[in-house]
């Protein structure tokens, strides 16, 4: 199958990252190095091996979720095994049944995608059949039964195990984040439960706190994501209350809130209230506490300055949840994501690993599993972040969202790190159609530089259809060929030279761009240097645009003369289709024109 790829070639596809990359790369080359260890290391030591402590289900089970977030294709040896493992032991703890119906999940959306991406249209909601699928549901049933005869009967909260006197906010909160899973997939969570979790919040949270502004800002109406639940009336966002206090909670109770379990109590919230208020008829009095308590939790996080202390990857797990269900984009003012990569970019280990901070849990994988679930920001039950496909096109002016390249075939965007790791891991034909479409799109607004390092990465691919996409993609974009991908790096260094001069106005940089100009071969390069040659209104181009209307390129004709026009204001006529003649002629008045003007 095109989607089981050998990891070690893998690894080679991964360059050093140079200091000046752009963030999201950086990510990307984290995230590879992060699932080549973590891969690796369930390779070489498989769970059906290995003495366990009492998380037999849960650390295959987080491992396999992190990877398949991080679009490992499903059907991967090393995943496979780890599923197949799974699935001969029986349900045990709370965190281990929840993460493992995660996983699944996550499972059946990838084959979803994948169905959808080989019928030609990715944006489609298609749902998962086939074997592997189905049983992947018969499993996420049982799961779903487990869980919820697993809760506390005077209450929806969760211990480890069924108890009837003890119970966690931290197991508790994994419990409700399955049970938002289960209820997307269909399978039956009674709306009884969905009012007792959001009565255990709303009771156990600190009764009183300073009042303050909640700090909290979100992502813009247009960028909303794909994929978020309607709900009945206003989203909580609109629904502030007329007074907000710092309010949060700790692990058992209301005294010494921390920051992951107020985290807890948030998203718990937040995926309670998008399932009661579905229905116009909740209790409007019920529905102002809930509404009260998620924004009191806020201020609560936005006062914290989000200081993460111990257990760092599972406290910003914890955040990015928050983050991605409540659609925050700054929490007291922090921006929660960027602050989480660069806490993760700094302590990525040489092999790929994480390693815990503090005296906590040190077992690298784990660690690992998590910092993979962040940087992918993993949590999609209402709202994912950088999902594959937006609908529609995103800020205007020919300029998509960043990230993100529009696609006229399928009339919406797509995320470039998302589209290119899915041809590094499970690559297959509907894939490697969608490429294409990207690379003429984005070349098409001027953004052909953001694929280079992606391009470079699949060029060493062991599945030659994405080794010669690769190589052929960078051919078209730069108009040149390298047996070294240094020089498609070095092109795209220039690129963002010329793209800076332009921007910032840099009239230093011209002789070096006049010299570019008359050098290159590459008509992307060309373009863009006329662009800048406009924002610094480069009279001393006007010689060498003229040239650039005498070109054998009619698209870098047509691109000249409407330089010329811009900067000169003249009038004379030029047809860049028309017969060499002609154009000849006409290019002789315009160099009259200019001569007159001076330069």
């Amino acid at each position: 199958m095109p989607g089981i790829l050998p990891f070690a070639a893998m690894l080679a596809l991964s360059a050093a990252a140079p200091a000046e990359e752009d963030l999201d790369i950086r990510i990307e080359r984290a995230i590879d190095k992060g699932v080549a260890y973590l891969r690796g290391q369930m390779e070489q030591d498989p769970w059906d091996k290995r003495q366990l402590d009492r998380y037999v289900m849960g650390r295959p089970a987080i491992e396999v979720y992190a990877l398949v977030k991080s679009d490992v294709s499903v059907y991967d040896p090393v995943v496979q095994a780890a599923l197949q493992h799974l699935a001969g032991l029986k349900p045990s703890l709370t965190y281990c049944v929840a993460i493992y119906l995660m996983a699944l999940d996550a499972g059946l959306g990838q084959i979803e995608f994948d169905l959808a991406l080989a019928r030609g249209d990715p944006d489609r909601q298609i749902r998962a059949t086939g074997p592997l699928a189905e049983a992947f549901l018969r499993r996420m049933n049982e799961l779903n039964a487990w869980l919820l005869s697993a809760r506390r009967k005077d209450g929806a909260v969760w211990d480890y195990r069924f108890s009837t006197t003890r119970f966690d906010n931290s197991n508790t909160q994994f419990a409700i984040l399955a049970l938002g899973v289960a209820a997307k997939r269909g399978l039956k969570v009674p709306a009884a439960v969905w009012e007792a979790i959001a009565a255990h919040f709303v009771s156990t949270q600190q009764p009183d706190g300073p009042a303050v502004e909640p700090g909290v800002s979100f992502v813009r109406p247009k960028d909303e994501r794909r994929g978020r639940t309607a709900v009945a009336g206003k989203n909580f966002r609109e629904e502030r209350p007329p007074a907000v206090k710092a309010r949060g909670w700790g692990y058992q109770d209301s005294k010494n809130p921390t920051l992951t379990m107020t985290a807890a109590g948030l998203s718990s919230l937040i995926i309670a209230r998008e399932h009661l208020f579905k229905s116009d008829r909740f209790p409007v009095a019920s529905r102002q506490r809930i509404n009260q308590s998620i924004w009191d939790a806020t201020a609560w996080l936005a006062a914290s300055g989000l200081k993460y202390g111990g257990w760092l990857y599972y406290a910003l797990y914890s955040i990015e949840k928050v983050g991605d269900l409540g659609m925050m984009e700054k929490i007291g003012g922090i921006d929660w994501y960027r602050q989480g990569v660069d806490a993760i970019l700094k302590n990525q280990q040489p092999d790929g690993s994480w390693a815990q901070t503090d005296s906590h849990d040190h077992n690298r994988r784990y660690q690992t599993a998590f910092a993979l679930l962040f940087l992918n920001r993993a949590t999609d039950l209402m709202a994912h972040s950088r999902p594959m496909i937006l609908s529609g096109r995103g800020s205007g002016a020919g300029r998509d969202r960043e990230g993100y390249v529009y696609v006229e075939r399928l009339k919406g965007e797509i995320a470039l790190n998302r589209l290119f790791r899915k041809l590094k891991y499970s690559p297959q034909p509907g894939a490697v159609r969608l490429c294409e479409d990207v690379v003429r799109d984005a070349t098409n607004v001027g953004r052909p530089h953001e694929l280079i390092p992606y391009l470079i990465d699949l060029v060493s691919s062991p599945y030659k259809p994405i080794g010669d996409l690769a190589r052929r993609s960078l051919q078209e974009i730069t108009g040149e060929q390298h047996e070294n991908p240094d020089g498609y790096r070095a092109w795209s260094e220039t690129w963002s030279f010329v793209a800076k001069a332009g921007r910032e106005k840099n009239r230093a940089a011209l002789p070096k761009l006049l010299d570019l100009f008359r050098t290159t071969a590459s008509r992307a390069l060309k373009m863009q240097i006329i662009w800048t040659f406009e924002r610094l209104q480069a009279r001393e181009a006007f010689g060498d645009i003229l040239d650039a209307m005498g070109s054998d390129d009619a698209a870098l004709r047509a691109r000249a003369y409407g330089a010329i026009k811009f900067l000169t204001g003249g009038r004379l006529v030029f047809d860049p289709e028309g017969p060499a003649a002609r154009r000849a002629d006409q290019i002789a008045a315009w160099r009259q024109l200019v001569a007159g003007q001076g330069t």
